[in-house]
């Protein structure tokens, strides 16, 4: 008896080997139930052309057999979930959800929920004003024009009572606080109900209006020179050499201002009882149009020098 159990031992080995390896790859490629972790929108088809949902379809979550390793690379996007409506009628309705898969060696063995209930109403469709709605800062010392658009109304389209709620159409331009020049931009529309509640659930012709913003800088920076003004004239010289420290000062205001400004005048430096190299601080004249970058250099040093007829 022993001696058959040992005969050709080798070969009974090796077969036993291949047959736990064979029962191993079979074992692994079995496929398994799995809750797939991503929800899956549902889709209504053949929707009549004169009918419209009224609220969107709610999401399903799914249960599917596959293998582990297809499992790792799905998305929700390699399911359709949806419901058939053809030949459906204004109204309340309850219809199965069917998910099917998108790709081989995947099966879908439920849906929750399984079926689902909607509202269908007759299609309506109007044209609806479009307004242009800013928000959000410019970069400092700029300002913006009213935005121009491409376009003064688009069509809005779907459930009879949800258009007949829509007010206005926004074309929502949102700044972030770098935009300092002109911009043309396109934007997505979205409507509006009197109170500023967003309706989702149209459909608008078409999507998007181009918006054209004109920028310009409201507040501009310059370095301009000082100007002395002398007052008077001397009775006993001349005048020779008129320094100023500092030669220049940075001001600041309305672009249209700035740009047209190439000096700041000094306050008077009358000369006429001047017998002498006389030094002076004279407060600057800034008009009500321009401001200092430093507010408190708010004047200069003048050192003007005196030629006595003497000499």
């Amino acid at each position: 008896m022993i001696s058959i159990f040992y005969k050709n031992l080798p070969t009974k080995i090796f077969s036993l080997a291949i047959a736990i390896i064979v029962w191993v790859v079979i074992i692994a490629s079995q496929q398994t139930p799995y809750q797939f972790t991503d929800e899956i929108e549902v889709k209504a088809f053949n929707m009549p052309e004169n009918m419209s949902l009224i609220s969107p379809l709610p999401k399903v979550k799914i249960k599917i057999v596959t293998t582990k390793e297809i499992l790792q690379t799905l998305t929700k996007a390699d399911f359709e979930a949806y419901i058939d409506t053809k030949n459906i009628t204004e109204g309340m309705h309850t219809l199965d959800v069917l998910v099917t898969p998108k790709i081989q060696n995947v099966t879908v063995v439920a849906a929750e929920p399984s079926r689902v209930s909607f509202e269908v109403e007759n299609m309506m469709q109007r044209q609806v004003g479009i307004k242009a709605v800013m928000t959000g800062n410019l970069s400092a010392g700029h300002k913006s024009e009213k935005p121009v658009l491409s376009l003064d109304k688009a069509q809005v389209e779907g459930a009879e009572s949800l258009i007949k709620k829509v007010s206005e159409l926004r074309a929502e331009i949102k700044f972030d606080g770098s935009e300092n020049i002109s911009l043309e931009k396109e934007i997505k529309l979205k409507a509006f109900d009197q109170s500023g509640v967003e309706i989702k659930e149209v459909k608008i012709t078409p999507e998007n209006v181009k918006v054209n913003i004109t920028i310009t800088q409201v507040t501009k920076q310059k370095t301009v020179g000082v100007k002395v003004s002398v007052k008077g004239s001397t009775k006993t010289g001349w005048i020779g050499k008129i320094t100023v420290e500092p030669s220049a000062i940075e001001v600041k205001g309305d672009a249209k201002y700035i740009d047209a400004l190439d000096y700041i005048d000094t306050e008077d430096f009358d000369i006429s009882e001047m017998t002498k190299t006389t030094e002076k601080y004279l407060l600057l004249n800034i008009s009500k149009n321009i401001s200092l970058v430093n507010e408190n250099a708010n004047r200069v040093k003048v050192t003007i020098e005196f030629k006595s007829y003497n000499n």
